[in-house]
């Protein structure tokens, strides 16, 4: 899936982040609102994770939506 269409429906799209990466405090996911760079980083954050990895992450979850 391209990623316009997962920030478009961020509302349908917040609650399947949070289950894949459960760490992310549901606040946090909701102020995410779609931006993929916001997302990378609270993924980098949570799971400690460098830059390369946490993109890899996103782009793995996005195809499999």
């Amino acid at each position: 899936m391209r990623w316009d269409g997962i920030e478009n429906n961020w509302d349908r799209f917040a609650p399947k982040a949070k289950v894949r990466w459960r760490k992310l405090p549901d606040e946090e996911v909701q102020r995410v609102n779609g931006n993929q760079e916001h997302l990378v980083d609270l993924v980098q954050e949570a799971y400690g994770l460098d830059r390369g990895e946490a993109e890899q992450q996103i782009k793995d979850w996005r195809s499999w939506l």
